[in-house]
């Protein structure tokens, strides 16, 4: 792969990293979400977790074959 791919590659998996956090911190303090007056549950979180920290380390294994 050439450098613009591993940069671009790299910055996804960064984003997709800091988003898992974020759901997890939600997680963790039990943050409420209101979305036009319904409240999105918990376990939403869950898998916003779960998901995006596993495709940044699928993004991350990839950038480095």
């Amino acid at each position: 792969m050439n450098k613009n791919t591993n940069i671009i590659i790299t910055c996804a998996s960064i984003l997709l990293f800091l988003v898992g956090i974020i759901h997890l911190i939600r997680l963790f303090y039990g943050w409420k979400v209101i979305v036009q007056e319904t409240e999105i549950p918990l376990w939403v979180s869950l898998i916003g977790t779960s998901i995006p920290i596993f495709l940044s380390y699928q993004l991350l294994k990839i950038r480095s074959r």
